[in-house]
């Protein structure tokens, strides 16, 4: 007989902690204080900007400049998503200072609540090899997320 309420109190705590467990839904918006990495492209005819956005939680969005800025695509893991952000720093293109946009043009930048980079460039012999390979490293880590 106690061999059954035992067996019933850890199945009911089973499910209450299966329950428990669902992932949290992140933000509309990725908060401003939290640490981010936004890249993308825009120009050409219509002028308009693609951009994807990355936080430190592992949150990706992507946006349409005004019209949509953002919408969430997915989740990469978070300890990953947090060295892609700091990278960015390590990487030393927080020391960069490059906004050159032509008819089309690929971005890259970072923010968080105390300071906002971007980078700007047209041409990929324009600007040094690591903003190139870092974008084409961000553009890789969110490409299960964009539909073809």
């Amino acid at each position: 007989m106690w061999f059954s309420k035992s067996v019933v109190a850890l199945a009911c705590g089973m499910v209450f902690s299966f329950l428990s467990c669902g992932s949290v839904k992140p933000p509309a918006t990725p908060p401003k204080e939290i640490p981010m990495v936004t890249f993308g492209y825009g120009g050409g005819f219509a002028g308009k900007e693609h951009s994807y956005t990355i936080t430190d939680k592992g949150w990706v969005y992507s946006g349409d400049g005004e019209i949509s800025p953002y919408k969430y695509l997915g989740r990469i893991q978070a300890t990953r998503a947090a060295q892609l952000v700091q990278l960015f720093s390590t990487l030393g293109l927080d020391q960069i200072d490059y906004r050159r946009p032509d008819n089309t043009y690929f971005f890259v930048g970072y923010s968080d609540d105390k300071a906002r980079y971007r980078i700007v460039w047209s041409n990929h012999r324009e600007v040094e090899t690591k903003v190139t390979d870092y974008y084409q490293l961000l553009m890789d880590v969110i490409k299960p997320f964009v539909k073809k």
